[in-house]
């Protein structure tokens, strides 16, 4: 029976095998989600496997990520023959440059291994047909001389010597229910996931199936088909399984009108989702800011500095000394308000105090325009005390787009029933403009596109609406230093969390997480995006 195995380019640009828990892995998602598996964002590999835990899969482009380093391989999707060595249980190996290290071939290099394999054990030990040597030289620029009897390889310009071997695999691979008639990427979806259509593979792994693939179905169908092997069974009968909850159906009219397909309670309203799913902003030229001064007199009020007033007074009970002490001391220069601001020492101006209009916190004035200064550069104000914004704050996220859409069937961890939002954001690299922190030098982009997930609940399409708005005020992301990698001049999330694991909760970004939603909503207030602006 022919398997299905996903793999990932080489630096020859060549097929390597994973190993058949990780390509199970995926098979099952992709199976699960065939018409939207574009759109699932990343596909964490670690779950699957130790040795994958900074390795991902971004759907949308179809290639590997590597965290660490950031390279990026292309990945496929392969229907191997049954007289494949990975479809007969078998993967040829050969060793690394330490004892007893192992390392798979390329796909198409275990095709012509296995069928000189093949051909030899047919023959007898004396016949002068037996040809043990695979001479690889120019297949896909490799220099090497195979001898699959002695089990070496030979590379023919050094002498070099390796070992190799045919290791008989621990799992079998997800067998194909629907070779040879028909390929699950040949019915018309509208999938960019390559299919294994190699030419030698045409010309030798076809063939050595007898020809089956030019039989009608109705032919093959009739004959008797052999038993499978006890692991091939077994992994035949776990891909029957159902991987995924099943999509409650609707209508659709209703997914046109943008009422998805998850369960609701009876008579639950449902919250409306955004009428555009693409959402692209643009950097335009700015224009003249008015000067810090003006813009910090629409906010504050200049008051008179009484010394009598901040002093210790044992009447005052508990919390009218605490707000009293939090009143007495600038929160931005740690000194008492009764003292000189130290940004204006020896100036007059640097004893004026001055207190925000709406929540009456009181600063230097000097040390509030340092600030605003620093961090500021759109007009709006952020008490540094109570984080209570003055103005509409706009962020520094550069030019990209934002796209989002429905993953019927999928469901998060938690919200069983519930379809899934899923959020991409699309950014490529730049210049710096005059708002980021290096104007004129370049910035650069890691992990692009990024997604995230959502339930699609009535409060998971209000935090979608609430994402958006951040989105268009160019907060969701910012230019600096990565925490993750340590990077700098690269763009960032700007503290507005996303899960971006669909399945499971392997780098603690997924779900369950009963919290997130709430969270999210206080992170995106602590922005000023509230619901109120919508």
């Amino acid at each position: 029976m022919s398997v299905i195995v996903w793999g990932r380019d080489n630096d020859y640009k060549v097929c390597t095998p994973y190993p058949p828990e990780v390509s199970n892995g995926i098979e099952k998602i992709f199976s699960a989600n065939k018409s939207a598996f574009q759109n699932l964002g990343r596909i964490q590999l670690g779950p699957f496997s130790p040795d994958y835990a900074e390795f991902s899969i971004d759907t949308a482009i179809m290639k590997q990520c590597q965290t660490s380093s950031g390279r990026r391989f292309a990945v496929e999707r392969s229907i191997m023959g049954r007289s494949s060595a990975l479809a007969k249980g078998y993967v040829w190996e050969f060793e690394g440059d330490t004892q007893s290290h192992w390392f798979a071939y390329d796909i198409s290099t275990m095709t012509y291994l296995e069928e000189t394999y093949s051909k030899l054990m047919k023959r007898r030990p004396k016949s002068k047909k037996r040809q043990p040597i695979v001479n690889m030289k120019g297949h896909f620029q490799m220099q090497y001389v195979i001898d699959v009897e002695k089990m070496q390889q030979t590379r023919a310009d050094t002498g070099k010597v390796r070992n190799i071997q045919r290791r008989p695999l621990t799992q079998a691979y997800m067998p194909d229910q629907s070779y040879p008639w028909q390929s699950p990427l040949s019915s018309g979806t509208a999938m960019n996931v390559p299919v294994f259509t190699r030419s030698s593979l045409k010309r030798r792994n076809v063939a050595a199936s007898g020809g089956a693939a030019q039989q009608t179905a109705g032919t093959l169908a009739s004959k008797q088909q052999p038993t499978p092997p006890a692991p091939i069974a077994a992994a035949a009968a776990a891909v029957n399984q159902p991987s995924a909850p099943s999509a409650v159906k609707k209508s659709a009219t209703k997914k046109q009108q943008g009422l998805g397909s998850s369960q609701q309670k009876a008579g639950e309203e449902r919250e409306p989702l955004p009428l555009e799913n693409k959402i692209r902003i643009v950097t335009k030229k700015l224009k003249a800011a008015r000067p810090a001064e003006e813009v910090l007199q629409q906010y504050a009020t200049v008051i008179k500095v009484d010394e009598e007033n901040y002093g210790s007074n044992s009447d005052v009970d508990t919390d009218e000394e605490t707000e009293g002490q939090e009143n007495q001391h600038c929160s931005i220069c740690c000194d008492k308000l009764s003292t000189p601001s130290g940004y204006g020492e020896g100036e007059a101006s640097a004893n004026v105090v001055v207190q925000l209009k709406r929540c009456g916190h009181k600063f230097h004035r000097l040390c509030l325009l340092e600030m605003y200064k620093a961090t500021h550069k759109n007009e709006s104000l952020q008490c540094p005390t109570c984080k209570l914004i003055y103005g509409e704050k706009t962020g520094i996220c550069p030019a990209g787009v934002m796209k989002w859409t429905i993953l019927h069937g999928a469901s998060v961890a938690g919200y069983e029933g519930y379809d899934t939002i899923s959020v991409s954001y699309h950014i490529e690299p730049g210049v710096q403009g005059p708002e980021h922190p290096k104007p004129g030098q370049p910035f650069f982009t890691q992990g692009f596109p990024r997604v995230g997930y959502l339930p699609d609940t009535n409060e998971g399409r209000k935090v979608l609406k609430l994402m958006i708005e951040a989105w268009r005020r160019r907060l969701m992301f910012t230019v600096g230093t990565s925490y993750t990698t340590g990077s700098s001049d690269v763009v960032t999330w700007n503290e507005i969390h996303h899960k971006t694991e669909l399945h499971g909760n392997y780098f603690g970004h997924g779900y369950p997480d009963p919290s997130y939603l709430a969270n999210v909503i206080l992170e995106l207030a602590d922005h000023g995006v509230t619901e109120d602006c919508l």
